[in-house]
């Protein structure tokens, strides 16, 4: 009697490969949030308590879904592995101290339901979880682009703020080529309205070097995404001022806080090295070719989820070959075949 084998699922196409390393999966988050602590204790100190509760509810959500998600479907529950805390740090810290309560909760949700737990049931994640909430609320898009000003603290006690009560981030001010007023020193110091851990460019900069430090992260990701934004930012710059353009582009939005975010989920990241690179500068890239086009006034987040549905196709075509499996070889395997 002839066995028919058993059609394999189909999420063994989906398969991630692995590598053996002596860090845990808890070890490297933690590292991404004590990297992202500094630009979280900055927006606390400028945009007050209020900052700290959008944040908090972003985390809070997070784990809670995370936790529900897998009762539901009876899965071991191991948030222990700060992958949901992670999730709704880098989600908490992307959006402004001023947005309402709900979107942090929303935005949480939707990123561990719909973009981390959901495609795990076909194999893999596809993108950076937190990356995705936010393009959910990337829908009301004047919550996002509205915030306090600098030491302007708003109650923590209030649900909601009109945004004619709020600043314009800088970023939408650099979009329109007006850069009057715009001080390179308090975007760098983080004296300026925005999202809670984007405004302070070197705070940030010190969690990329800590990631590098501790080899979490390869320093040539970074500093390739850095330079493919900068670049195209100084070869078509909104203004006439070439370098004034290039660091207004840099230093404003989240451009920066971009360089860790792009690489804080590994799942919509390639795994060859070649296809890494390719990912870091085309999220460099596209961050400000989707800011000129106008079509968000953000262009780092969009960048990044699109690189990362990319992703696989890398590193299916950059994939290296196993040896021995080249055309030369298949040239005398053929030739001995043909003699026998």
């Amino acid at each position: 009697m002839i066995k028919l084998r058993k059609p394999e699922p189909v999420r063994a196409l989906f398969e991630a490969p692995y590598f053996l390393t002596e860090e845990s999966v808890m070890g490297i988050n933690l590292d991404f949030i004590i990297a992202l602590t500094p630009a979280l204790v900055w927006g606390v100190i400028c945009f007050g308590l209020r900052a700290l509760a959008v944040v908090l509810l972003s985390v809070c959500t997070a784990v809670i879904s995370e936790t529900v998600w897998k009762l539901i479907f009876r899965q071991r529950i191991e948030t222990n592995d700060l992958s949901a805390v992670l999730c709704g740090l880098v989600l908490g810290l992307c959006l402004p101290a001023s947005v309402p309560y709900w979107m942090p909760v929303a935005g949480a949700f939707v990123a561990v339901v719909l973009f981390k737990q959901l495609p795990k049931l076909f194999g893999r994640g596809f993108c950076v979880p937190a990356v995705g909430g936010y393009l959910f609320l990337s829908f009301f898009q004047n919550e996002l682009t509205h915030s306090p000003k600098a030491f302007e603290y708003l109650s923590a006690a209030k649900f909601s703020f009109d945004v004619s009560e709020l600043a314009e981030i800088p970023l939408l001010a650099v979009n329109r080529a007006e850069l009057q007023g715009l001080s390179v020193f308090d975007l760098l110091l983080g004296r300026c309205p925005g999202a809670i851990g984007e405004v302070s460019v070197l705070l940030i900069a010190a969690g990329i070097i800590y990631l590098i430090w501790r080899r979490v992260l390869s320093w040539k990701l970074p500093v390739y995404m850095l330079l493919s934004t900068a670049l195209i930012s100084g070869l078509f710059p909104v203004t006439l001022d070439r370098v004034d353009s290039m660091f207004a582009e840099v230093f404003s939005g989240a451009a920066m806080l971009g360089l860790i975010v792009a690489f804080s989920d590994f799942s919509g990241v390639p795994v060859t090295d070649s296809g890494r690179e390719i990912y870091a500068v085309a999220c460099g890239a596209l961050c400000i070719g989707l800011r000129y086009t106008g079509l968000c006034a953000e262009g780092a987040f969009p960048a990044i989820f699109i690189m990362n549905l990319l992703s696989v196709p890398l590193d299916r075509l950059l994939q290296p070959k196993f040896f021995g499996s080249g055309k030369q070889q298949i040239k005398e395997k053929k030739g001995k075949e043909e003699k026998q």
